[in-house]
């Protein structure tokens, strides 16, 4: 279906060029980035379309847009390996994002810093971003977002000595997406990121069969109570605050692709 899509974006981007209209044209440039990147993985030209994008956005002095964009940015950057890009774009991103005010925008680009933190030896400004999205995506509603901050923070706990945890998490987790449609793997190896070397699988079943009877009120105090351990062990520190462990965070293969496009109140993909 995408091959039809992305010239169908090619052509309202067109028509809104046309029309003289910079800001539906930049909108749908940058939901053909999104297109491109799914269709064949040229982030290259996804990335070229979001600055071009950028630049229009801050010229038109729209923050939500500009957030959106960085956000973006920023996962782009993290794919081709510049780190410190990554997290100065997410940053900017957020600082917007308080601004302007938009939650559900905010809680996703605090959990994309929180994975790019927790990949770093920064695990507790990583675990604090995430503790914020988990509180944000909770009062909202959103389930899939609040699967995937709890499947992170399960990536955190496996890191922290705590795969019994992780495996709850995880249980957690697989719920909540099945309710959105999405089915998730009962391979508590896989789940949890670990080889069946380390795992006593029989044990860890149990805690990701012990995590799938819980509530989401429920998933989110655990959660939340080992952010606020992790806090309490390493210090609550500024972002970007390099913590003095040597704990480098193997995330979760299944993390979803970011920014997640749905939740931009205009164009119908990306922004």
């Amino acid at each position: 279906m995408l091959q039809w899509v992305c010239p169908l974006q090619r052509e309202s981007m067109e028509m809104y060029e046309r029309l003289g209209d910079v800001s539906g044209a930049a909108t749908s440039a940058f939901n053909l980035g999104f297109l491109i990147m799914k269709q064949s993985g040229d982030t290259e030209a996804a990335v070229a379309a979001w600055e071009n994008c950028l630049a229009v956005f801050r010229g038109l002095q729209d923050a939500d847009a500009v957030a959106a964009v960085l956000d973006a940015l920023g996962w782009a950057a993290h794919r081709r390996g510049d780190s410190q890009r990554a997290k100065d774009l997410l940053e900017e991103s957020i600082a917007l994002l308080r601004e302007v005010g938009d939650q559900h925008r905010l809680a996703r680009a605090l959990h994309h810093l929180g994975v790019l933190l927790a990949g770093q030896a920064t695990v507790g400004a990583a675990t604090k971003a995430l503790a914020e999205s988990v509180t944000l995506r909770q009062a909202l509603g959103d389930r899939r977002g609040l699967a995937y901050d709890l499947e992170a923070l399960a990536g955190v706990a496996v890191n922290q000595g705590r795969p019994e945890l992780a495996a709850r998490l995880q249980g957690a987790c697989a719920v909540m997406l099945e309710a959105t449609g999405l089915k998730r793997s009962p391979d508590i190896a896989q789940a949890l990121g670990l080889p069946p070397s380390q795992l006593d699988l029989g044990e860890f079943s149990k805690d990701f069969a012990s995590g799938r009877h819980m509530s989401s009120d429920e998933a989110v105090e655990v959660a939340l109570n080992f952010a606020g351990q992790v806090s309490r062990n390493l210090g609550v520190l500024p972002w970007g605050s390099v913590v003095p462990d040597s704990n480098h965070v193997k995330m979760p293969t299944s993390d979803p692709k970011w920014p997640d496009p749905r939740h931009r109140a205009f164009g119908p993909c990306g922004l």
